[in-house]
C-alpha cells in the first residue's frame, strides 16, 4: 500500500475515533432511538468477528438500517461493506429483534444468523473496521466484547 494511502486510512481511523465521542455526548442529550441489524455469520463452531476502530471489543457485522432500506438488505450491505462478504438474501436467517440501551442510545435491532459451508478470507477497510477474523467460542469467551456479541450469544447462540 503506498504512503498516501495509508495516511488516508489513518486520517479516517481518528476521524471516527475522535468523531465517536463527540457523537455519544449528542446522543446523550438527545437520547435518540436507532433501528440497525446484527450479523452472526458462522462456519461450523467459528464466528467472524470484528474491531471497530473507535470502540473497545469485538462485534458482530451490522450497524443502521438506512432509509427505505429493509432489515435483510442492511443485514446485506452490512455483511459486504464490513467484512466484503457478498452474500446471497436466501443464506440469511432472521433470529428476532431484541431492544437495549448502548452507546447513550436505544436500539432496536434485528439478529440474523448464516452458515457459511467454508470461511471466506474478510476484508476489512482499515477505517473503521480495523480487524475482521473467525474465532471459536473459547477465543470469544476469552476475548473483550461488545454489548451485541453478548445479545447474540444469551439470546440466540446458548452461552459461552
Amino acid at each position: 500500500m503506498s504512503f498516501g494511502g495509508r495516511l488516508a486510512d489513518a486520517f479516517w481511523r481518528n476521524a471516527y475515533r475522535h468523531g465517536y465521542p463527540c457523537a455519544r455526548l449528542v446522543w446523550r442529550l438527545t437520547n435518540p432511538s436507532t433501528r440497525g441489524v446484527s450479523v452472526a455469520i458462522r462456519h461450523g463452531d467459528r464466528l467472524l468477528c470484528i474491531r471497530e476502530s473507535y470502540r473497545p471489543g469485538l462485534s458482530l457485522p451490522g450497524g443502521g438500517i438506512d432509509r427505505g432500506e429493509t432489515p435483510l438488505e442492511a443485514a446485506q450491505r452490512e455483511a459486504r461493506e464490513e467484512v466484503g462478504l457478498d452474500l446471497a438474501a436466501e443464506a440469511f436467517v432472521e433470529l428476532g429483534r431484541l431492544d437495549f440501551n448502548a452507546d447513550d442510545r436505544t436500539h432496536l435491532v434485528t439478529f440474523f444468523a448464516l452458515d457459511l459451508p467454508s470461511m471466506p478470507a474478510p476484508t476489512v477497510d482499515r477505517r473503521e473496521i480495523v480487524w475482521a477474523g473467525w474465532l471459536t467460542r473459547q477465543e470469544l469467551a476469552d476475548a473483550e466484547r461488545q454489548h451485541t456479541i453478548d445479545l447474540y450469544v444469551r439470546h440466540f447462540a446458548g452461552d459461552l
